[in-house]
């Protein structure tokens, strides 16, 4: 039951208004320079970009090559998981104007929800979490309600698109991994005041490490005392990765992908001819 989610549908007048809205909130919200999802000038490239960067920089030292040991921490349900107290007091406390304030506190609390099944109606739940869905101004609510997350320690950088990434790149990979793991707490303690779940078990570490003898490490990440599992091929927005940094897997997945559309098209296209070839012979 958790897997489903409820869909809304908001009115042609609220989505008018949102847009309204929309520029305002831009002007007395700020964006968190780590984010990169649903932020302008900013898109999954950037952060990709970012990241790799990263990567390639520390395989292409002359000496000391670099490693780069990356976390990928997964948050559950995080745009349903947004506390309205906690976001209404952080809204509070910027520099909105009051009367924009008092109307997000309407439009966001009080929201009802009902199942429709085989043309019976549930009876309406009040819903305590979450920005509306297909609300254009709820991806910036979500970036502002992470505006305050921690900025991270000397030699470890933060990323969030999707997920929150962190990473870390040097040349000793037991000190990477004592940096990520002394950043994890706080992290931790921030999703903990902020009413959002992390996933441990769904979370994943990665090393790229230059040598290939290295490739099968696992750097030992605790999340809430759980070791975080290894995965050596990582997908990133949309790009699989691989520990030595080659893109083959992902070169291989995009393969078949083309294949796959190749092999529809190829049937379309003789559905069609063979369907005129007919249409001829009876002329």
């Amino acid at each position: 039951m958790k897997s489903y989610r409820p869909i809304s549908q908001l009115s042609p007048a609220i989505r008018i208004m949102e847009r309204l809205l929309l520029p305002i909130l831009d002007q007395h919200l700020p964006d968190n320079d780590i984010q990169h999802g649903f932020r302008r000038a900013h898109l999954t490239t950037s952060a990709l970009l970012e990241l790799n960067t990263t990567i390639a920089s520390g395989f292409n030292q002359k000496r000391f090559l670099g490693r780069t040991l990356l976390l990928q921490i997964d948050l559950s349900q995080a745009f349903d998981q947004v506390n309205h107290e906690k976001l209404l007091a952080d809204l509070n406390s910027s520099s909105l104007p009051s009367k924009v304030v008092m109307w997000f506190n309407c439009y966001v609390k009080g929201r009802q929800s009902r199942t429709i099944f085989r043309n019976f109606h549930s009876s309406s739940r009040n819903i305590h979490t979450g920005v509306p869905q297909s609300a254009v101004t709820s991806p910036k609510l979500f970036n502002f309600f992470l505006y305050r997350l921690p900025q991270p320690l000397a030699g470890v950088k933060v990323m969030y698109a999707n997920d929150l990434s962190v990473y870390a790149m040097g040349p000793d990979i037991q000190i990477l991994g004592d940096r990520v793991n002394s950043y994890v707490p706080t992290l931790l303690q921030f999703f903990k005041e902020h009413d959002l779940i992390v996933s441990p078990e769904k979370s994943t570490v990665t090393l790229f490490p230059p040598q290939s003898n290295q490739s099968r490490e696992h750097p030992q990440i605790l999340i809430s005392g759980t070791t975080v599992s290894l995965e050596k091929q990582p997908r990133i927005l949309g790009v699989t990765h691989d520990t030595m940094y080659t893109f083959a897997a992902h070169c291989r997945n995009q393969t078949v992908k083309v294949r796959a559309c190749n092999n529809i098209l190829k049937a379309l296209t003789g559905t069609e001819a063979d369907h005129y070839s007919h249409i001829l012979a009876d002329l």
